[in-house]
Parts: C-alpha cells; sequence; structure tokens
C-alpha cells in the first residue's frame, strides 16, 4: 500500500511560485478538453447573460473573456497570470485578492470562478466577499475538480499516478463535497444547480502528457515524484484520461431567510443525503 505524504504547507509560497512558473497552464489543459463537443468554460457560462456585469473571479489567463462583452471584469492574485490575459488581448483586468475585493457591494449580476475557489482559503470569508460584490438577484457560478463520473480506466490510470506520485493533488481550501450545500450557506448562499461530468484530455503528445502533470496542485511531492509521474502519462500517448469536473450554481440567500444547517441526527438518514447532495 502507497503511504500518501503529509507534510505542512506554506499555501501562498507554493500558489505564487506556480502561477509564477506556469501561469495559464490550467486553461491550457481544459481548453483542449471536451464533452460533447464543448469544454468545461463552455458548461461554465450555459446560463450566463453574456450582457451581464460579469466579474471572472481568479481569472487566470481569463478563458472566459472572449465568451462575454464589455462588461467583464476579471481579477487574480497572480500578475504573471494576468500577463497572459493581456496576451491574449483582455482588457478589464484588476490585481487583487478573492478576500478583498475592490468593488462596491452589488456591483455584479453573475460571479464565476473556474478552478479556483478550492484555493482560496478561507473559503467562508472568500464566499462572504463573493456575496457582498454579487446583486441580490445574481448568480454565482463555479468549476470545481471532482471524483467522479471517471471509467474504470480512469481509476487505473489515477491510482497508478498516485503511486508514482507518493501523493495525490491538494487544495488549501476545505473541499466542497458532501458540505457543500452549508459551505455556501453559511457564505450567504443557496446551492440551486450542481452537475458533475467527465471531460476527456487527449493525450497526443510528450507536450501534453507534461502538461497534464505539471497543471496539478503537488506540493508535497518531489521532483524525482514528478518526473516518474510524467514518465508514465507519457505512456498514455494515443488515449485521452477524463477530467471529472463539478458545476455549481449559487444565489444570495433572500433577506430574512435564516441558514439552518444540516443535522443529520435531528432527521432522517434519507433526508440527511438529500440535503447535502
Amino acid at each position: 500500500m502507497t503511504r500518501i505524504r503529509r507534510a505542512t504547507i506554506d499555501w501562498p509560497e507554493y500558489l505564487t511560485s506556480f502561477h509564477a512558473q506556469r501561469a495559464g497552464i490550467t486553461e491550457a489543459v481544459l481548453e483542449r478538453c471536451t464533452h460533447n463537443g464543448r469544454n468545461p468554460y463552455e458548461w461554465l457560462l450555459d446560463e450566463t447573460d453574456p450582457t451581464a456585469r460579469i466579474l471572472d473571479l481568479a481569472c487566470g489567463s481569463a478563458p472566459t473573456r472572449p465568451t462575454t462583452t464589455s462588461r467583464w471584469i476579471g481579477i487574480d492574485r497572480s500578475s504573471a497570470e494576468l500577463a497572459v490575459a493581456r496576451s491574449k488581448h483582455s482588457t478589464n483586468l484588476v490585481l487583487g485578492d478573492g478576500l478583498r475585493l475592490p468593488f462596491r457591494d452589488d456591483t455584479f449580476d453573475v460571479v464565476v470562478c473556474a478552478m479556483a475557489l478550492m484555493l482560496i482559503a478561507p473559503l467562508g470569508r472568500a464566499l462572504r466577499e463573493i456575496t457582498r460584490v454579487l446583486d441580490s438577484h445574481g448568480a454565482l457560478h463555479v468549476l470545481l475538480p471532482a471524483t467522479s463520473p471517471v471509467t474504470w480506466a480512469d481509476r487505473v490510470r489515477f491510482a497508478r499516478m498516485v503511486i508514482a506520485l507518493r501523493t495525490r493533488p491538494q487544495f488549501p481550501a476545505t473541499p466542497l463535497t458532501r458540505t457543500a450545500r452549508d459551505a455556501f450557506a453559511q457564505g450567504g448562499l443557496m446551492l440551486v444547480h450542481d452537475e458533475r461530468r467527465r471531460y476527456d484530455y487527449p493525450i497526443d503528445s510528450t507536450a501534453d502528457a507534461d502538461r497534464f502533470v505539471d497543471s496539478l496542485y503537488l506540493p508535497s511531492a518531489s521532483p524525482h515524484q514528478i518526473d516518474k509521474a510524467r514518465n508514465l502519462v507519457r505512456r498514455w500517448q494515443g488515449h485521452s484520461i477524463g477530467i471529472p469536473l463539478r458545476s455549481i450554481t449559487c444565489t444570495p440567500r433572500p433577506t430574512g431567510v435564516p441558514y439552518l444547517p444540516v443535522c443529520p441526527s435531528a432527521i432522517s438518514t434519507r433526508a440527511a443525503r438529500w440535503f447535502r447532495r
């Protein structure tokens, strides 16, 4: 059995270094992923009015910008990521922190956050900031990594990667698994939609394989272990690997509606499962 490495991680330092050295890598992977011919960013924006006032939180290289109008604003704490966004002719970019958004209350109709909410800690504070800048009739659309759906072939490949790396991808914020509804509720938001899909990432070259491994947050892996994982994934050329993703939509909780945390001991097991979906 492979023992998973546990270590104290300086997340601010790790994330600053990661995005300075690999700016745009997450988007480079996900823009090549498809489900029924569409990429995850298109899925994220399915229910979004392109004329709305949109904030892209932790926008990275701004993959959502081409699908929206001039009322889009992107904010990111990485100057390197914003430089990549500017190189793609994106405008309305702000260098800033998701925990202290430099915007007035009720500024935006929509907030989107793609593959970044799990990197912002403390999560509750970030969600309260999102709620503050979001119009009372607005919506938050979040794209997150998930654990399903995957094929058996995906499971085998992921297991082999964990063996090579001796660790799994890690994130600083509490994972939004069964407690997603409660986590958003504590930030003043109601979860109204939660869906998972499997996206195919084609591995057609050595560069595709290396890009996939390098896009993972692996603060506990050594350079030698990362090289082992790259060599492993290079063997999968000519195939694709499934990337399970989760799309969540939330709306601000109406004034006067109390937050009622789920208490499994007070309700039936079946009801608890429904509330915590």
